[in-house]
């Protein structure tokens, strides 16, 4: 979990006058054997947190107490989920097992009626700052109720990327197959655009609407057979493009559409900002307000992405104004997103001048290029707080897996 001491994101929110609260999954631990989220407590309120309410995604609820198993016992159906847990774990994360548990006690359901609760409960003597984490459309693919076959896989149009037959856990897959799994995974998407808008119906009842900032996005994509592949880690589009949406009336105008390019670490800075806050001095976002109300049309030159899968080399993708450049293991990809958006045609042996530039422009950001200055010279954070700066240091390492005699060492 991130380091409490360091504060971030709810920390400067509440800096600003507000109540923060968090709903929904928060991943940030791997909780021991029977752990209920409720011994956390103490970390949420570290990181500025006045209120949580901790609610595993669909697997992990299984092992570990929360607010939803909470939930689900004093409703009679903890056993029902978990039965319905063991037959999805037994058929594998992408067999389609349509849900035993109830659509109005899944986790995305109960995240939301905590949510709304939490909306409804809030008096006006501090404004609100309240992050809802839906667990899905996380794979397992167990839509429930009429959710489960709400699309007609018969009507789902795949991209061309889909092969004939795919290979994913063992388990060969055919086109059939991958319609059926989206048109489930639909259904799971459609339940928490239900959700959403209950939320927002409650917002409406409770706020000036036109003062209030709504931020729409996600950790990452799936890719759902395309090029070949299920789940996430992926930097195709599928996986790795995610939506952003802002709605804030008295500020934004409705209906714009913008090209500027934006990573999901420019969140933090633009709520901060919109609340009146100060951000804390290592974050590394930008605020993207200044693009969401026009005055400004660019926000950044290059876009970054990168993770790891825990062995081998950390993988990155850079993107810039029409190219992507991404390499996974000793395999380099380069496409032109404008003239080929199902990115079908890889241009890096015939567009060697693009890809060196993304090449050199990618080691300029992870700081493998000569005369570059480390953040912490260019804040100068070492003179200002050496505890955190040392802090940082481990926490940035541990981000991009940094070895070899050209890691920089703690400041002393």
């Amino acid at each position: 979990a991130f380091p409490a001491r360091l504060g971030g994101f709810y920390r400067d929110v509440q800096a600003a006058g507000y109540h923060t609260a968090y709903v929904g999954k928060t991943h940030w631990f791997n909780p021991a054997w029977g752990e209920h989220t409720r011994e956390h407590k103490g970390y949420f309120q570290a990181i500025g947190l006045d209120t949580t309410v901790d609610i595993p995604g669909t697997y992990l609820a299984a092992f570990q107490g929360s607010p939803y198993t909470d939930h689900l016992r004093s409703h009679g159906l903890l056993d029902t989920f978990l039965r319905d847990m063991a037959l999805q774990m037994q058929a594998g994360q992408y067999a389609i097992v349509p849900s035993l548990t109830p659509a109005d006690f899944q986790p995305d359901a109960v995240a939301a009626q905590e949510a709304i609760k939490i909306i409804e409960g809030h008096t006006d003597e501090e404004p609100l700052c309240l992050t809802v984490s839906f667990p899905g459309p996380h794979p397992p693919f167990n839509a429930p109720g009429d959710y489960a076959t709400m699309v007609d896989p018969a009507d789902v149009v795949l991209p061309e990327t889909v092969p004939a037959e795919l290979t994913f856990g063992g388990r060969i897959f055919t086109r059939d197959d991958v319609r059926a799994l989206r048109a489930n995974y639909y259904g799971k998407l459609a339940l928490i655009d239900d959700w959403c808008g209950r939320i927002l119906a409650a917002c409406e009842r409770c706020w000036d609407m036109d003062n209030t900032l709504v931020v729409f996005t996600s950790d990452h994509g799936e890719m759902l057979g395309a090029h070949g592949r299920f789940s996430k880690c992926q930097f195709w589009e599928e996986s790795a493009r995610i939506p952003l949406f802002v709605r804030w009336p008295s500020r934004v105008a409705a209906g714009q559409r913008t090209r500027a390019l934006a990573e999901l670490i420019d969140v933090y800075p633009t709520v901060v900002e919109a609340v009146g806050g100060r951000v804390s001095p290592w974050c590394c976002g930008r605020s993207l307000l200044p693009v969401a109300t026009g005055a400004a049309t660019a926000h950044r030159e290059i876009a970054v992405s990168e993770f790891w899968s825990g062995s081998g080399d950390p993988s990155y993708m850079i993107r810039g104004a029409d190219h992507k450049y991404f390499r996974q293991g000793t395999h380099e990809h380069l496409y032109d997103l404008d003239a080929d958006p199902g990115e079908q045609r890889n241009l890096i042996e015939s567009a060697p001048s693009i890809a060196e530039d993304l090449r050199q422009r990618l080691a300029l950001f992870l700081n493998h290029s000569s005369g570059y200055r480390p953040l912490f010279d260019r804040a100068n954070l070492q003179a200002d707080s050496p505890d955190l700066a040392r802090d940082l240091l481990g926490l940035f390492r541990g981000f991009h897996h940094t070895t070899g005699p050209d890691a920089a060492e703690p400041p002393e």
